[in-house]
């Protein structure tokens, strides 16, 4: 894994699904499920959100998409409190105490046409980025460790890329497969 680069497994940003910053939360819900329906087994978990100059604003996943699709979720830390052994019944408790997801699902047509997507603060910071030099090791080293399932690939300090979980695991099936044919000889 220490010789193939992150640019080897990286969807070039061409080939990415992406909207512009002045659409609404709802029209990349819906251009997200458009790219998942036409690409099927190789849809993305996520979208770009591009400014009116065509530069990444952010990344928007689907955990992303439901975290404002719920307001309430502001007021909630933004960790990821599993890591620190947080169990069911306090999750549920926060779950409850917050009264998230209290409004009916039928209002998230609503609230999603209401959320300008150039509202969102971008959410790209520097460990949601890679070096398109940087080895597949360190790429699902650093991805177990932010606990992301993508990362933003950049080429001297311009994004060129994504680079996803699900390829890079790709890699380590064909690999394993490998060992097993090695195996059987």
């Amino acid at each position: 894994m220490k010789t193939i680069k992150v640019r080897e497994l990286m969807i070039p940003l061409a080939e990415y699904a992406r909207i512009d910053e002045s659409k609404t939360l709802f029209d990349a819900i819906r251009t997200l499920r458009k790219e998942q329906l036409e690409k099927k087994n190789n849809a993305h978990s996520s979208i770009l959100v591009v400014t009116n100059g065509g530069d990444i604003a952010t990344m928007l996943t689907i955990l992303d998409i439901f975290r404002f699709m719920e307001p309430k979720y502001k007021d909630i830390q933004d960790l990821d409190l599993t890591r620190f052994g947080m169990q069911p019944d306090y999750a549920e408790s926060i779950f409850k105490s917050f009264d998230l997801w209290a409004s009916p699902l039928e209002d998230l047509c609503k609230k999603t046409m209401e959320i300008p997507l150039k509202d969102i603060k971008p959410k790209t910071i520097p460990r949601e980025v890679i070096s398109e030099d940087a080895t597949l090791d360190m790429a699902i080293h650093r991805m177990i460790i932010e606990n992301k399932r993508s990362l933003l690939v950049e080429q001297n300090h311009t994004f060129v890329g994504v680079l996803r979980s699900i390829d890079a695991f790709k890699i380590v099936c064909k690999t394993i497969e490998t060992c097993n044919v090695i195996q059987n000889d």
